[in-house]
This record gives structure tokens, sequence and C-alpha cells, in this order.
């Protein structure tokens, strides 16, 4: 996956566009790649907990978070899941910027 993103950097820094361009293309790239995260974890969240973050607010509902995203992080197979999305995403991204010409 290193591999896969360091090639799409360089595409990227090695195109024509603008700084200010790339690093727009740069911000979509890394909002994208968080939005990938949650439902990689999803999965593996304790149901029981995500059922009770609903009925708290506050720091309560922080720490209940910090919970369950450690909970989710720790539970085997997750990194996994998480890095098999990302270098999926890549590959579609390198290919975006190979049909753009960037």
């Amino acid at each position: 996956m290193e591999e896969k993103l360091l090639t799409l950097v360089t595409k990227i820094e090695n195109s024509t566009l603008s700084q200010k361009e790339k690093d727009e293309l740069y911000d979509e790239i890394a909002k994208d790649l968080r939005t990938l995260v949650w439902p990689a974890l999803y999965p593996h969240m304790p149901k029981d907990k995500l059922d009770a973050l609903k009925n708290v607010s506050g720091k309560q509902a922080v720490d209940l978070t910090q919970e369950i995203l450690t909970k989710a992080f720790n539970s085997p197979g997750a990194y996994e899941d998480i890095e098999k999305l990302m270098d999926e995403f890549i590959v579609e991204m390198n290919k975006i910027v190979v049909s753009e010409r960037i």
C-alpha cells in the first residue's frame, strides 16, 4: 500500500497542477481516506457500546467513543480491513490521476 501511495503522490507532485490545486487534491484524498476508516471499523465495534452511545453526551460520550474505537482497533482483522479498503482507494486514485493526465 505504501508503494502505491508514494506512486500517487509522485504523480501529483510531478504534475503541472498549481500548488493550490495539488493541496486541494491532497485534502480531498485525505478526507476520502478518513471516510473509509469508519465503515471498516464498524464491524469490529462492540454493538452494546454503540447502543449506549446514543444515550450519553459530553465527556461521557467522548470517553465511550474512545473505548469503542480502542476495542475496534484491537479487534482481530480491523487493520487488515482498513488496509484493504485504503489499498483499493489508492489504486482507483492512481487510475484517475493517469486518466486525467495529472
